[in-house]
């Protein structure tokens, strides 16, 4: 394999990263930069171009990269990483928008694409999208597994075959699949078919001379069947000659039934026909009308002539009786008195004031009498005008009755009119209205009769080929017994023919199937040889595919006993390094599980070590796995905030190891501070820095 190093990466659009380019230079690249500024989604696209989107279809937006990096503006995902791999730079292309996604891998010096469809990062890695970032990525902060059972697959196809790309696992599986089609559990597989067929073979042999006999035996029962069916046919044919005069008779019947409904109707329709005439077309409801109308119109006349004989009201004469009037004496009288007092006062004092006293009391009798008549006066003038306002309201009532009999006259009186116009008449009494409705009624239940008659025959006739039935019925004769008796034997006839014929082609099948079996002695001993011949074979191939699954499996068993120490050498190297000496080796198993031995020689499970120990770990056996998966060719390692449980002294044994592993390596590290970077400076170590 070639050393592989990238030169140039270009994202369009990707995440939060638009229209950015990164130029990286051999061996180390660090990229400083603070949280949330797109380191992560630089190392998510540099996976995206090699292997494209994985788990597009997850729901969880942490384990759907598609979702995830697609960006918020736009559905486009963009971007190339131009590389060497040994002499040859191609370029790398991959755009996603949707559902449409599309990659071109071209060599840039001849214009070359190489094949569609192809996953660029298996052309050039040679390795699957899963085992490339279990090997050349270490994410963020993640907890390392103590086992990988992808990558000790892997490593068990390296140990078998030093080639990644044979797996023995799937040679395994190949040649169990082979085993079992031969022979495989609940009696599948072509060997115990063969041992089938072999012991069906043999019992045929045996039973070749009974199922001769039984032939003879079916070939005579099936010439009963015939005879048995023969006789069954003659007599189908009375029984069916009998059904069809029922149908002749029923036609017959049905065709003097619909005769016997067409005189109905036209009687029907004769009956209406005079009830009309008598009426005419005059309908009941107006007759009824008309009658309401001349009962509403008399009752009208009635009341009429009983309020204009009402008599006019008058006032009784004892209440006008007029009260009596006052006179004049007791003033002439008080005033002359009066005036012969003043005369006599001057002659004679005493009886002058006698008489003017006198004179002064008739004149106030007189004006206390004008008092009183004057107020029966205006009681008698109150009396008079009331008796007169009570006498024209009573005129005025009398008056309002006879308008208003007179306006219900007219109206009932115009009602009658228009009634009568509609059933053609100017007068009638009662009697005759009544006469008259009677005759109606009788016409509308005559046409109703009729028209039911009609409809019911008309339903009678309707898809009936008359002459087609006339024809049907002509021939027919009484019949010797009923439907049900017929149709009785009939579907017993049926039944029995049917059962018969079953039984019939039955034997015949039987027949067929013993003819068709052969049973040729010699015939069935050469086919039981031939079936014994392949069972020897198929048995003699699957003991050879049992035997040549033992031998991958031992062979697999003893080569990953010598590669597991080596990729446990080459990781404890690395390891002993990040620990400044403090861990010796480091033994990797066949599934690698990683077992330490420290400074005082005391082995234990790497689960025991601190979380920065075990990503020193971890990064250490990345390493070995790089140089053994890789075939020692340089690639470029991506480290995404990799050192973040590493404490300062740590970090610095660790950044010697990537600085040796530089040399061949191109290493990727993106931190949030700037702790690398001081710390690579310190050693001297040549970088290249990186901006986004």
């Amino acid at each position: 394999m070639q050393d592989l190093r990238i030169e140039k990466v270009e994202i369009n659009s990707f995440g939060k990263l638009k229209n950015t380019v990164l130029t990286p230079g051999k061996g180390m690249n660090v990229l400083t930069a603070p949280n949330e500024s797109g380191k992560s989604t630089l190392a998510a696209f540099l996976k995206f171009v090699f292997y494209g989107f994985t788990d597009g279809r997850k729901k969880e937006l942490a384990e759907n990269d598609k979702k995830l990096y697609t960006p918020w503006d736009s559905p486009l995902t963009e971007g190339s990483v131009t590389l060497w791999v040994g002499e040859k730079q191609y370029r790398v292309f991959r755009s996603s928008s949707g559902t449409k996604e599309t990659c071109t891998l071209t060599e840039t010096a001849t214009g070359r694409t190489l094949p569609a469809g192809e996953v660029p990062g298996e052309l050039l890695f040679g390795v699957s999208e899963e085992v490339f970032s279990r090997t050349l990525f270490f994410r963020q902060l993640t907890l390392p597994q103590s086992k990988d059972g992808v990558l000790a697959e892997q490593l068990q196809n390296v140990a078998v075959s030093a080639e990644e790309q044979t797996s023995s696992k799937k040679a395994m599986e190949r040649l169990t699949k082979a085993k079992n089609e031969l022979k495989g559990r609940a009696g599948s597989g072509k060997i115990p078919a063969l041992e089938r067929e072999l012991a069906t073979l043999e019992s045929a042999l045996e039973t070749a001379k009974a199922e001769r006999v039984r032939l003879e035996e079916l070939r005579a029962e099936e010439e009963g069947h015939k005879a048995l069916l023969k006789a069954n046919e003659k007599r189908t044919r009375e029984v069916g000659e009998e059904m069809e005069n029922l149908r002749r008779w029923d036609a017959a019947l049905k065709l003097k039934n619909l005769l016997r409904m067409q005189e109905e109707t036209e009687k029907a329709k004769e009956a209406y026909l005079r009830a009309k005439e008598a009426s005419g077309e005059v309908q009941t409801a107006d007759v009824r009308t008309a009658a309401e109308a001349l009962r509403g119109h008399n009752a009208a006349l009635k009341k009429l002539q009983t309020v204009e004989a009402l008599p006019r009201e008058e006032i009784p004469e004892e209440e006008l009786t007029a009260p009596p009037k006052g006179g004049h004496l007791p003033l002439i009288l008080g005033a002359v008195l009066s005036a012969v007092g003043i005369g006599l006062c001057f002659v004679l004092l005493a009886v002058g004031i006698a008489l003017l006293v006198a004179g002064a009391g008739c004149l106030v009798w007189h004006f206390l009498s004008a008092g009183k008549h004057k107020a029966a006066g205006n009681a008698y003038a109150q009396k008079l005008a009331a008796a007169e306002i009570k006498r024209e309201a009573l005129a005025r009532e009398r008056d309002l009755l006879i308008a208003g009999a007179q306006i219900e006259e007219r109206e009932t009186a115009d009602r009658l009119e228009k009634a009568l116009a509609a059933i053609g008449q100017t007068s009638c009494s009662l009697e005759d209205l009544a006469a008259l409705e009677q005759a109606c009624f009788e016409r509308e239940k005559k046409e109703t009769a009729y028209q039911a008659a009609k409809k019911g025959t008309e339903i009678a006739f309707e898809g009936v080929d008359l002459p087609a039935l006339e024809e049907l019925a002509r021939d027919a004769k009484s019949p010797l017994r009923d439907r049900s008796a017929v149709e009785i034997e009939l579907r017993f006839l049926e039944k029995q023919a049917r059962l018969v014929g079953e039984k019939a082609a039955e034997t015949q099948r039987s027949i067929a199937v013993i003819e068709g079996r052969g049973a040729d002695p010699g015939v069935l001993t050469g086919k039981r040889d031939a079936v014994k011949r392949q069972l020897e074979e198929a048995r003699a191939r699957f003991e050879a595919y049992e035997a040549a699954r033992a031998g991958i499996e031992e062979a697999s068993n003893q080569m990953k006993s010598l590669v597991s120490p080596r990729v446990g050498e080459m990781a404890g190297k690395y390891f002993a390094v990040a620990t400044e000496g403090k861990y010796r080796s480091l033994a990797v198993d066949t599934r690698l599980a990683m077992e330490l031995q420290d400074e005082n020689g005391v082995s234990r499970d790497c689960d025991y070590l601190s979380a920065g120990a075990k990503d020193s770990a971890y990064l250490s056996l990345r390493l070995a796995l790089t140089e053994l998966f890789y075939e020692g060719a340089g690639m470029p390692l991506v480290l995404d905030d990799a050192f973040g449980r590493l404490d300062d002294h740590r970090l610095t044994a660790m950044l010697k190891v990537l600085s040796a592993a530089a040399e061949k390596h191109q290493i990727f590290l993106l931190c949030c501070t700037d702790r690398e970077e001081t710390t690579l400076q310190k050693l001297g170590t040549k970088y290249t820095a990186l901006g986004i």
